[in-house]
């Protein structure tokens, strides 16, 4: 009898989780309190963020609301994402 396939959604979550974390962990390790924010106005259009302003705006509001534990963050996003990318594999060996 053929396992029975699990959704390729499974799949695309834990590659999503682990750009998200990625991306998240770049705009937190290249914050610069002098780009704008939500809490900092600046008239030079350049950002330092490497994500840009997206980045500084997210980096922002993740280091107002969490604090420097905001690293601990997308180093969760990468590991549940790298686990539903384990789990799919376990799941089809047990099968």
């Amino acid at each position: 009898m053929p396992s029975p396939k699990k959704s390729p959604a499974v799949e695309m979550s834990g590659v999503f989780l682990i750009l998200l974390g990625a991306l998240l962990s770049i705009s937190l390790l290249t914050y610069d309190p002098t780009d704008s924010s939500f809490s900092t106005i600046n008239t030079s259009p350049i950002v330092q963020n490497l994500i840009g302003k997206v980045g500084a705006f997210s980096a922002d509001i993740f280091f107002q609301i969490m604090g420097i534990s905001a690293y601990f963050l997308p180093v969760g996003l990468i590991f549940l994402g790298f686990s539903f990318l384990k789990q799919k594999e376990t799941d089809e060996k047990q099968n």
